[in-house]
């Protein structure tokens, strides 16, 4: 390959040999067409000392890992946040005489007999009282026998629904029987209209009868004397 340098000529035009120092402007010009041909590399960048390495760790911040949230605390705040609603008490249609059956079992308790109606609003006012007696007093010592007087045909339409609705914990008896049939077999005067409530002792006598709404301090009033005896 035939051809001139420019560089090499520019060289020579500007720098003319002279005889005695022919050899030494040739190793001159060697070495600067070398560096013009070539280019100049940057410095390299020298390694960092060990101290360095030291300075730039500890100026990183490390995140530590979270700590896992512990899962018996977890499922703790999930049933506080959620906790499931009370069963009601179940539902079943009865005779007189069934009635009375379930007065008679109860001896040896005090058994308070409630008689009531959906439809009715003292009714629905007094039955958290029922329910307070029935959480507050072992069922050992107290017995709550809730009697709905509603239609047994409107069990499913009207008495679950509100015993579920107001998470009512006993079970309710609902009477098929007429007023004069219960008033007859539970040696009672009941002529149907509702509230009425009934407390036997212990013995099964009937103590105490209310034609009317009460209050849970009626209701306690007349429970401890008896638990007493």
């Amino acid at each position: 390959m035939t051809g001139t340098h420019p560089i090499r000529n520019t060289l020579r035009n500007a720098l003319p040999l002279r005889p005695f120092g022919s050899t030494l402007w040739a190793g001159f010009l060697s070495c600067v067409i070398a560096i013009a041909v070539m280019g100049c590399e940057p410095p390299a960048e020298a390694p960092p000392t060990p101290d360095e390495d030291l300075d730039e760790i500890e100026d990183v911040e490390i995140d530590e890992p979270a700590e896992p949230e512990d899962e018996a605390s977890l499922q703790g705040e999930d049933s506080e946040a959620a906790a499931p609603p009370e069963t009601p008490g179940a539902v079943t249609i009865v005779e007189a005489s069934d009635l009375r059956n379930a007065i008679l079992e109860a001896q040896g308790k005090v058994a308070v007999v409630n008689f009531w109606a959906t439809w009715c609003p003292p009714c629905i006012e007094e039955m958290p009282y029922f329910v307070q007696l029935y959480e507050n007093y072992p069922h050992d010592d107290v017995s709550v026998i809730s009697v709905s007087v509603d239609h047994y045909t409107t069990v499913d339409d009207r008495v679950k629904p509100f015993l579920a609705d107001e998470a009512i914990p006993f079970d309710v008896l609902v009477v098929s029987a007429q007023p004069p049939e219960l008033s007859e077999v539970l040696d009672i005067n009941f002529g149907g209209a509702v509230p009425v409530t009934l407390v036997y002792d212990r013995e099964g006598g009937l103590v105490q009868q209310w034609d009317e709404k009460v209050a849970y301090s009626d209701l306690e009033e007349a429970v401890e004397p008896l638990l007493a005896s």
